[in-house]
């Protein structure tokens, strides 16, 4: 098994699209060969994915080969990411109880 960066570029559905922070989901390429989800920064071009070949071979990836769809992604601000989050004993617990 093998994990490697490939770099790729976004194709825009508009010329004058702006670019924006997006995310990729775990896609199979090909036979065993996978893309990681991966955050992608707000940029069309030189994006790095990372792509895992679960072969023992050598595996080809053609010039725009489809890693998958890019989806806008929402940025938490610092005093969202600071605020109190519940731990996981009282999720459940509160799951639970709907039930």
């Amino acid at each position: 098994m093998q994990e490697t960066i490939v770099t790729a570029k976004v194709s825009r559905s508009k010329l004058n699209g702006r670019p924006f922070v997006a995310v990729t989901e775990t896609r199979k390429i090909m036979d065993k060969v996978y893309s990681g989800r991966t955050v992608i920064p707000a940029r069309f071009r030189e994006i790095n994915i990372p792509v895992v070949n679960c072969t023992n071979g050598p595996q080809l990836l053609r010039k725009d080969t489809y890693l998958g769809n890019v989806e806008p992604d929402n940025i938490v601000s610092s005093s969202l990411a600071n605020s109190e989050v519940p731990n996981d004993e009282q999720t459940v617990s509160t799951i639970m109880s709907c039930l």
